[in-house]
């Protein structure tokens, strides 16, 4: 009995001695974001679609988390048949300018993802580039966010 009461504390204590994980907020709450920019998806075999995006991103009311609910693509050869895969993408804040994505492109390249993307956010804009595995395709790009997203440290 007693190495059952012993053996039920443990967890406890574990938990205990991890501490809390970092708790970003994303402001304004409660807020649909409108936002375009450049995109480029291009894949392991060289084969590249650059467009404009138009994007549409939400923050909950409790401010708890963001992500984007809509991306189209437009202004280029194949950029039509550029889609976004796996909508909503939740941005997962790292710090207060940085986020990862988990973007996903299928069409004339790809399938790209869904792999964390890292962005950047600087003023009202999102940055990004990097490759995407699974599929090995290269993204890069940025987002203008209308209105300006701000990521707190509470």
């Amino acid at each position: 009995m007693n190495h059952l009461a012993l053996l039920a504390g443990v967890p406890a204590v574990a938990m205990a001695m991890t501490g809390p994980a970092d708790a970003f907020t994303y402001h304004p709450q409660g807020t649909t974001f409108v936002g375009g920019g450049p995109i480029t998806v291009s894949d392991s075999f060289g084969n590249a679609v650059s467009c404009m995006g138009r994007y549409k991103l939400k923050t909950s009311n409790n401010a708890m988390n963001a992500k984007i609910t809509k991306a189209a693509f437009f202004v280029g050869a194949g950029c039509t048949t550029l889609t976004a895969n796996g909508l909503p993408w939740f941005l997962n804040a790292t710090s207060t300018t940085t986020a990862d994505i988990p973007m996903a492109f299928s069409g004339p390249v790809g399938p790209c993802g869904p792999g964390p993307v890292t962005v950047t956010l600087s003023g009202n804009t999102l940055s990004f580039g990097q490759t995407l595995n699974p599929g090995g395709c290269k993204v890069s790009g940025s987002i203008t966010l209308n209105p300006t997203l701000t990521i707190t440290n509470p």
